[in-house]
């Protein structure tokens, strides 16, 4: 059993998003990776009894907008610096994830859900709400009390000093896996 992880798509489409400048070049160069692994099984003399996958670990989503959610954690008092805080999202590209510093908070945890649901349509139509319910079916940290999930071109930061709402650029994954374009392929 063996592992090969090429990494130019994921790199290139980080810096330029799905659709980049650069992404063609990359598919031949990791094309051609591939076919020198197949030569040298021919060559290796295992060809007849060797399983070749070829795979994604995740898909891509293309990023036009950056959502800074403990901005407006700070903004409701909940964020006070690294050490006093009550609730703190961890963000992982297309998804944010809060923790409370006090795991039985639900005083906070229902404060943060009811703010988020009143914000203005111009920032909310740059996120869904991922409840307890559907973390615990994916397996998620049994730490996250509520998660956010990137729409319309969104991902997150976990930046404090910046508007909580901004332009982003590139690409990302770590959205909730129930998204199209999260998907990948499978080859065998």
């Amino acid at each position: 059993f063996m592992t090969v992880h090429l990494l130019g798509m994921d790199h290139v489409q980080h810096l330029h998003g799905r659709n980049g400048s650069e992404i063609e070049q990359t598919i031949v160069l990791a094309d051609s990776a591939v076919g020198m692994i197949r030569s040298a099984i021919a060559e290796a003399g295992i060809k007849d009894n060797t399983l070749l996958i070829i795979t994604g670990d995740h898909g891509f989503y293309d990023v036009t907008t950056t959502v800074s959610p403990n901005v407006w954690l700070q903004d409701w008092g909940l964020i006070e610096n690294a050490n006093d805080w009550k609730a703190k999202f961890h963000t992982a590209g297309g998804g944010a994830f809060m923790f409370l510093k006090d795991k039985n908070d639900v005083a906070t945890l229902n404060t943060v859900i009811s703010k988020l649901k009143a914000l203005p349509e111009a920032d909310k139509k740059y996120f869904q709400i991922v409840d307890d319910k559907k973390l615990r079916a994916i397996g998620a940290d049994p730490g996250v009390v509520l998660a956010l999930t990137g729409v319309n071109g969104a991902a997150f930061s976990a930046r404090t000093n910046t508007p909580a709402v901004d332009k982003g650029k590139g690409g990302t994954h770590g959205y909730f896996p129930d998204t199209r374009n999260i998907q990948t392929g499978f080859v065998a």
